[in-house]
């Protein structure tokens, strides 16, 4: 236990010291300012274009520098994006570049006012922001995702959001009804269920991440292999096939054993033939798995001249 003196000392000591930290990392902050910032590039038409964006309160829609609206893009390094012809055309009618689109008002900027936006934004765009605004490495994944092609087009994304949609959200929420739920809890339509949803949900969104991350961590950046599309068709058209059969079987199980009360073996065997339906499409499954794990190995392993041509930026062939 401190004394009243010794926490006096404390109190006094600590502070000191605090402060002098935070003193001295803002005199170092503002001391590399100007670097940071370059300050001697502020052209009289940067300054202009300043004006011009504090004057039309483009802050209310979008932000810089992390600061403003998020309605409408940030504009940070919006040159770098964009380019200067393109920000020009923009400027020069917002609402012919995105038709039937949400619009930017036209300021009927003269030539002399979107020259100087420009080099205003281009010299936010050349500030020293220490990472500033982030690039997330699946930013430019994002566009093929909904491509129904082979692992180079990324259809799992799209398909485990309509594979967990039906099994978890439609056929979870319509199997937990208690008007429907208390007829077939324990029944083969919660087996139905379960197979789609745990496949939608997990399982393809494991394969998903595979998609898109394997072609960035080997440098392997094409995967538009005929066995790819087989494998990604092949193992959902089982998983259907899988559900399907379950649904028959589940929904005769429900009318034979819970309505009109049938011994359960008896039951059983009256509908063991869906279950040769739901082996069947169970082996489709796996060869479409297999498929994919053979894709993986061939594509997805790196190599020294897959990650020597990612290095490069160039492509790798496939089958090397």
């Amino acid at each position: 236990m401190l004394s009243k003196s010794q926490a006096k000392t404390f109190f006094v000591g600590g502070t000191a010291v605090f402060t002098a930290a935070f003193l001295g990392l803002t005199y170092d902050s503002m001391k590399q300012i100007p670097a940071l910032t370059h300050e001697d590039k502020i052209t009289p038409a940067v300054e202009r274009g300043k004006h011009i964006w504090e004057k039309n309160n483009c802050m209310g829609c979008h932000t810089l520098f992390g600061e403003g609206a998020y309605y409408a893009p940030e504009l940070t390094k919006v040159v770098e994006r964009r380019g200067k012809p393109w920000m020009k055309l923009f400027l020069k009618d917002p609402q012919k570049m995105f038709p039937g689109e949400r619009k930017m008002v036209n300021y009927h900027f003269t030539e002399a006012q979107m020259d100087d936006v420009i080099a205003f934004f281009e010299w936010c765009g050349n500030v020293n922001l220490q990472g500033f605004p982030a690039k997330p490495p699946l930013a430019s994944l994002v566009k093929p995702t909904f491509s129904m092609g082979g692992l180079s087009g990324k259809p799992q994304p799209l398909g485990c959001a309509i594979m967990s949609f039906v099994g978890a959200g439609f056929l979870g929420m319509a199997h937990t009804l208690p008007q429907v739920n208390m007829y077939t809890h324990g029944t083969l339509v919660t087996a139905m269920h379960g197979h789609l949803a745990f496949w939608g949900a997990y399982a393809m969104i494991v394969l998903a991440m595979i998609a898109y991350a394997l072609p960035q961590l080997t440098g392997r950046k094409l995967w538009d292999t005929p066995m790819a599309t087989w494998a990604f068709w092949t193992s959902n058209i089982g998983m259907v096939g899988m559900t399907g059969a379950l649904a028959v079987a589940g929904i005769t199980q429900v009318n034979l054993e819970r309505r009109l009360g049938l011994d359960f073996m008896v039951v059983q065997k009256e509908i063991e033939v869906h279950f040769i339906g739901m082996l069947l499409a169970a082996a489709l499954f796996t060869i479409g798995i297999g498929m994919f794990i053979v894709t993986f190995f061939r594509h997805g392993l790196p190599s020294d001249e897959a990650i020597g041509a990612d290095i490069a930026g160039d492509a790798v062939p496939v089958g090397k």
